[in-house]
């Protein structure tokens, strides 16, 4: 487990060595009350799947947990050293991230690049890992029980822009009941709903009915005004800055190390 950073958004990232299932959450803060909130739904995840942690690698950040993880081990790194394992998962997330990001039209995201981020990780859990257990069940269905994904429930490319119905009360006035929206990911319930980001309040909401229209500039500026409104950094070329701690970059730390384990 580790944290690393997003356009200056901390997350929360773990990673099973066998089952290879990838969790993210993003955090307000590093400290000892904010790491024990995230890693006991995660150890609870496991445990509810018949799976007995006895082991958490960390780096030295995480030494505070030691007797509120038991009976689970921590083993911690030295001084300004890292996991190989979940470097190298937050590598392949930041290369899923800036995939997904190369093909959406907008120079900066509002805080969107929060629902990004899971976007990557439940992608990667979707599917099979060659370095897991099981050539034929995805990480996704070991620890949740859901089957592969169906292609034909995939009816939305994160990012796209949709018109979403709202039922309005009274519902006899001449209020437009369309709202702007731009797509975040599946609700992952049985009724194929999807969260969206509205383009009037920037909230996330879960929708079942929209229709998807093609992007205009009208909407891309809106969703960079929202970005600006809210200090986001801009995407230099395209590219977010993934970050360990808000002043040093994840190629700061054993470069060497990470390529050649891969």
């Amino acid at each position: 487990m580790d944290i690393f950073y997003v356009q200056r958004h901390p997350f929360f990232h773990t990673i099973s060595r066998k089952v290879q299932f990838r969790t993210v959450a993003p955090v307000l803060n590093r400290n000892k009350a904010t790491l024990l909130r995230e890693i006991k739904p995660v150890l609870a995840m496991y445990k509810s799947r018949g799976f007995n942690i006895s082991d958490l690698h960390a780096n030295m950040e995480f030494e505070c947990l030691r007797n509120d993880v038991l009976p689970s081990r921590l083993n911690v790194t030295a001084a300004n050293n890292h996991v190989g394992e979940v470097e190298r998962s937050i590598r392949t997330m930041k290369e899923r991230t800036r995939t997904t990001i190369h093909g959406l039209p907008f120079k900066c995201l509002p805080k969107l690049i929060q629902a990004l981020v899971y976007h990557a990780a439940k992608g990667l859990n979707q599917f099979p890992s060659k370095n897991g257990i099981s050539d034929t069940l995805s990480p996704l269905t070991i620890m949740t029980g859901r089957a592969n994904p169906d292609y034909n429930d995939l009816k939305l490319e994160f990012g796209s822009y949709v018109q979403v119905f709202e039922d309005n009360t009274p519902s006899n006035t001449t209020t437009s009941r369309n709202t702007g929206a731009i797509v975040l990911n599946p609700t992952g319930n049985a009724q194929g709903d999807y969260f969206v980001m509205s383009l009037v309040t920037g909230k996330r909401l879960s929708w079942h009915q929209w229709t998807k229209i093609p992007m205009t500039n009208a909407v891309i500026s809106a969703v960079e005004a929202m970005a600006e409104k809210e200090g986001q950094l801009l995407i230099k070329g395209g590219v977010p800055l993934f970050k360990w701690r808000p002043n040093a970059s994840v190629e700061d730390f054993l470069e060497e190390d990470v390529e050649s384990a891969d």
